[in-house]
């Protein structure tokens, strides 16, 4: 029915990655998609989260300086933690985690909006909230907006950990819903 939210799909890490992809999830069924990403980061080292979409052949599009965002990072006792904007990067930024505030063992969550991802003749846009909590259980929270700014068919999206040390642990989840035309 449109307008309705449909459980599209959802993929399971099943090894310790600094990447994670689900695809064939992006149809010309759908306007808008709600993407969860759950994972518990024990790392060990800073982990910034980002993401990229993937063409049509479900190849990460990681080249070419096509995305831009800017996001606002606050922690939960109070305070910005950090601001940042970029043009011409090769990701977007969804999520940040300072050295300070290392969330052994601790889970964290984005959820994603993406817009037009499958329409050929638009830009893909997409908001984000991401959290987490810390090392003194604060919270972390960030809220995103980015574009991939080139027209195309994409079908999948891809979450990168910017870290080392295989920031997704095993059992990390994406689901992916969508919103029918």
């Amino acid at each position: 029915m449109a307008g309705n939210l449909e459980f599209i799909k959802s993929a399971t890490s099943s090894s310790n990655a600094d990447i994670m992809s689900i695809t064939d999830c992006f149809t010309a069924n759908y306007d808008m998609y709600k993407v969860v990403y759950v994972f518990e980061d024990d790392s060990g080292v800073a982990n910034n989260t980002f993401v990229r979409f993937l063409d049509s052949s479900n190849a990460a599009i990681n080249s070419g300086n096509l995305y831009n965002y800017a996001a606002r990072n606050l922690k939960g006792g109070g305070g910005v933690e950090l601001d940042n904007k970029n043009q011409a990067q090769n990701e977007i930024f969804i999520s940040y985690l300072p050295d300070k505030d290392l969330s052994l063992g601790k889970q964290r969550e984005a959820v994603l909006y993406v817009f037009s991802p499958y329409d050929s003749t638009s830009y893909t846009f997409m908001i984000a909230h991401s959290y987490g909590i810390n090392t003194s259980n604060e919270w972390l929270s960030a809220k995103a907006i980015g574009t991939l700014a080139t027209a195309g068919t994409h079908k999948g999206i891809q979450v990168i950990h910017s870290g080392s040390g295989n920031g997704i642990k095993s059992g990390a989840t994406i689901k992916v819903w969508g919103v029918k035309r």
